[in-house]
């Protein structure tokens, strides 16, 4: 049987995937629901390693890269409440695997680099591949 906070996580990803898509912004409501479910699952477990190595990762993509202020909190919030360290590997190959074919599908539509991608879905699927 399916936990509460578990079902919550995956709604709640469906709602940040669907915002994400449609208006390129991912809601700080969302990112709190998430981050309360994230650690209702966990048995209020926050991962200090792992937040703060992402932390920092998302922190210099955004620096360099000009990944979003919605994504770089959805990582943090994944980071710290979601993601052991020994999962960040398999965290990691989940994301790049559905971030690739978003990322084919949005240049191809704009036929430019330069271009919004919502990695918000990338990041919210790869989170519920990588806790179940």
């Amino acid at each position: 049987m399916a936990s509460f906070p578990l079902i919550a996580i995956f709604l709640i990803g469906l709602v940040i995937t669907i915002w994400d898509f449609k208006f390129h912004q991912i809601p700080n409501e969302s990112i709190l629901f998430l981050t309360i479910s994230l650690l209702l699952f966990r048995g209020g477990e926050i991962f200090w390693v792992s937040g703060s190595v992402v932390a920092i990762a998302s922190i210099a993509l955004a620096f360099f890269t000009g990944l979003g202020g919605g994504d770089v909190k959805l990582l943090m919030a994944i980071g710290f409440s979601g993601i052991q360290s020994s999962h960040i590997p398999e965290f990691l190959l989940c994301l790049s695997l559905f971030s690739l074919p978003i990322s084919l599908l949005y240049v191809a539509r704009k036929r430019t680099l330069i271009t919004q991608i919502p990695l918000g879905p990338a990041l919210c699927g790869a989170l519920i591949f990588t806790i179940i």
